[in-house]
């Protein structure tokens, strides 16, 4: 759990404080917002032990995380954690079978319930996140400890098929522009089965020295993209639209992409300069 803390916590922090900058530019600004200085501040403080608020305002009622929204999966993400710490010495084969089938009927459940599985982020339907996180959890437990045993030296050494597997995750992150995530048996056979499989997959190929890079790359910046990408995309719209008189949105596509490009250059930089760094030191003191 420690270890998890210190590598989740850095950006964590970052994405929180920047969410609260955006906060207080919305009270300030846009106001009445719906809740008060004391609430946003307790908010902020609360999301420094990467707790939940019961505080939110009328523009995300309800959210987990209003001052950063994408941090409630992290949450889930520390539970998963903090239970295997709790039960990995019973984690027997059987144990782990029945784990994976009881969150993968909670899963289907869930996207029936809410047609698709865009849920899990407000207080109403936190309880949605528990068996999306604990199915990949276990399943990629269980992948691990397959190939640990049965596969562990066999591997695929070449650049082409690792940028196959690649492909074919696009096109599965694509799909959704032509089927319908609100299609609760659509999306449940993508996430028990077709992403598992990628998983699989990916396991067994081994890139050459160039595509390696860029894979670590695209590792490195992946959760700082995530938990950052939020407040940046509020605070550049923004200042964009101060300077120039003209929404952001007015330069689609073109605008995503540079966006895109810039906020991964950002995560990158950030990962060498002030994440890593940061959790050398967390690793001194706690």
């Amino acid at each position: 759990m420690k270890i998890r803390f210190i590598r989740l916590w850095p950006l964590f922090f970052l994405g929180s404080l920047l969410g609260l900058v955006v906060a207080f530019d919305r009270y300030f600004v846009q106001a009445p917002v719906g809740w008060s200085i004391p609430q946003l501040l307790m908010t902020f403080v609360l999301s420094l032990l990467m707790l939940p608020s019961p505080f939110s305002p009328t523009y995300d009622v309800g959210a987990l995380y209003p001052i950063n929204s994408p941090s409630w999966s992290l949450l889930q993400e520390m539970i998963v954690n903090f239970l295997y710490a709790l039960l990995r010495r019973r984690m027997t084969l059987l144990i782990l079978f029945v784990v994976i089938g009881l969150s993968a009927i909670a899963l289907v459940a869930d996207a029936f319930t809410y047609n698709g599985l865009d849920s899990g982020f407000g207080w109403n339907d936190a309880y949605t996140g528990v068996p999306r996180v604990i199915y990949s959890f276990s399943v990629g437990f269980l992948i691990f400890k397959a190939r640990q045993k049965y596969t562990r030296n066999f591997h695929i050494h070449s650049s082409i098929a690792s940028l196959g597997v690649l492909g074919m995750v696009v096109i599965v992150l694509g799909a959704p522009t032509c089927f319908s995530l609100s299609n609760p048996v659509y999306v449940s056979g993508i996430v028990l089965f077709v992403l598992p499989v990628l998983v699989l997959l990916g396991s067994f190929v081994e890139p050459g020295k160039f595509v390696v890079h860029g894979f670590a790359g695209l590792g490195l910046a992946s959760y700082g993209i995530y938990v950052l990408q939020s407040p940046i995309v509020s605070i550049v719209g923004k200042g964009f639209s101060h300077i120039t008189k003209t929404e952001v949105s007015t330069y689609a596509p073109y605008a995503g992409f540079a966006l895109a490009v810039g906020l991964f250059s950002f995560a990158l930089i950030l990962d060498r300069y002030y994440d890593q760094p940061l959790r050398k030191l967390l690793k001194k003191v706690i």
